[in-house]
């Protein structure tokens, strides 16, 4: 029987050894990681101390009994004092570890904790993407750097780049904003923060506008430790403000302009009275039959120049006060060859002007001044989009009973998305310079068109030229016009 004891006594000490090598080194591990590491530490110490005094017990126990020479044995005495105390102390020391468990929330495997830190990296991620914001790190001590999956996208990659830097960052602002990122982000202990808005350039060719922001960590000794930032895309805003600033750029012309008519009707009004008088006397003096026939033809060419000068002043007080040409039956091609005439003075000698003009075509009912003023639109806009010259054509011809006008270009041409906005109000596609226009010219024209009850269309292709055709319904020869 003392053999038996002897050998339970040992299995026992050995898997209290057997718990405390595998229990004590993982609470060590966990008061290690930083959760309640005191408490941790306390029952880890604790448990070790239970333990190995539990082994060594039993050890002396295993020695005692083996010892036959130094006492005498009982079996019942035996099993009631030995075995029966083991069992105890092994429910004793496993009612610690549960208690100790349940009461200091010591979970060695964290799997549920684990899974919680997923879900709010998860949450969190989902918000940084919803927000279109970026996030980057910077460590100072080794250089390690991190950044959000959102933060790769805004920089246009679509995959996640594992060797980010921050130089590989600098790398993708264009050239002319990359010292000024640079010197804003060059933090110190005296400016701790920057932010800053910049361009830079996708892998695509893709130009984004992004603001950039930094903040400098200090550790518990005031020493600088990270860099911690974001990137925002924020080129929609910026190409908001970049219309609203061009449309208050146009408002203020279309002001001055407004101004500059008021001011021109006032002058127009004065010179009419002017001309008037001119225009009077000249009659006057052709009825004096002392004239000679070669004096009588100087005095009707003055009222010849100055009832044409009461007209122009008559078109200007008309444009000036947004009046409505009257209409009136209309040779387009009499106005299609002035309109030539006026344009081969004000082109280069690059581009060459052309006419087919269809003989005997009907009249259409419009207003002299504001067909002058569309061809004219037409053919400047032509002008321009043939910097390196060309050719100009202007040409007439019928379709039932449509008159059309037609003026086309060998130029740049524009593409689809260019032609659904051409006659925008403020669309224009010249650059930004002090002669681009307001880009009203070919809204106004389609005013005038459509006021008159026809239609203004172009066709277009890229690198080889533009034609916009005017349709006018034709007048049937004799019938009496209705002013509109």
């Amino acid at each position: 029987m003392s053999v038996l004891v002897a050998v339970l006594a040992i299995i026992v000490a050995g898997l209290y050894v057997l718990i405390a090598l595998v229990v004590v080194p993982r609470l060590a591990g966990v008061a290690s990681a930083g959760e309640r590491s005191k408490a941790i530490t306390a029952a880890a110490v604790g448990a070790a101390t239970f333990l190995l005094g539990c082994s060594v017990t039993h050890f002396v126990i295993a020695y005692r009994e083996l010892d036959t020479h130094s006492h005498s044995v009982d079996d019942l005495g035996d099993l009631l004092g030995h075995v029966i105390p083991h069992i105890l102390q092994i429910m004793g020391g496993v009612t610690f570890l549960v208690v100790a468990r349940r009461r200091l929330k010591v979970f060695v495997v964290r799997t549920d904790d684990s899974a919680r830190v997923a879900e709010l990296e998860g949450r969190l991620g989902h918000v940084l993407d919803a927000g279109h914001l970026g996030v980057w790190e910077v460590d100072l001590r080794d250089g390690h750097c991190w950044h959000s999956a959102q933060h790769d996208r805004i920089l246009g990659h679509d995959e996640p780049q594992p060797d980010w830097s921050y130089d590989r960052m600098i790398d993708q602002v264009v050239p002319d904003h990359r010292d000024l990122v640079r010197s804003a982000l060059d933090l110190t202990a005296d400016r701790q923060f920057a932010e800053m808005d910049c361009q830079i350039e996708t892998p695509d060719g893709r130009r984004r506008w992004i603001t950039i922001t930094a903040s400098l960590v200090f550790d518990d000794t005031g020493r600088a430790i990270r860099v911690v930032g974001s990137v925002a895309d924020t080129t929609e805003r910026h190409e908001r403000d970049v219309q609203r600033a061009n449309l208050e750029d146009q408002l203020h012309t279309w002001q001055r302009t407004e101004a500059v008519g008021r001011l021109a009707s006032g002058v127009a009004h004065d010179f009419n009275n002017v001309l008037g008088v001119v225009a009077g006397w000249a009659e006057l003096l052709e009825r004096d039959d002392s004239l000679s026939e070669h004096a009588r033809m100087q005095v009707a060419s003055i009222r010849r120049a100055a009832d044409h000068g009461r007209t122009l002043t008559q078109q200007l007080r008309s444009v000036s006060r947004h009046q409505a040409d009257p209409p009136q039956p209309v040779d387009v091609n009499e106005v299609v060859a002035n309109v030539a005439e006026m344009i081969e003075r004000l082109i280069p000698t690059t581009i060459r002007v052309h006419r087919d003009l269809a003989a005997h075509i009907p009249l259409v009912s419009i207003g002299p001044t504001e067909m002058t003023q569309v061809v004219l639109n037409l053919a400047i806009n032509a002008r321009d989009a043939m910097p390196a010259g060309g050719e100009l054509t202007l040409r007439t011809h019928t379709a039932g009973d449509l008159v059309i006008v037609e003026v086309t270009d060998t130029g740049t041409g524009m593409d689809d998305a260019t032609l659904q906005r051409i006659f925008e109000p403020f669309f224009t596609t010249k650059s930004a310079t002090a002669d681009s226009g307001t880009g009203l010219g070919l809204s106004i024209c389609q005013t005038i068109v459509q006021r008159a009850g026809g239609t203004i269309r172009a066709r277009s292709t890229v690198g080889e030229g533009t034609t916009f055709s005017v349709e006018l319904v034709s007048v049937p020869a004799g019938s009496a016009l209705v002013n509109s």
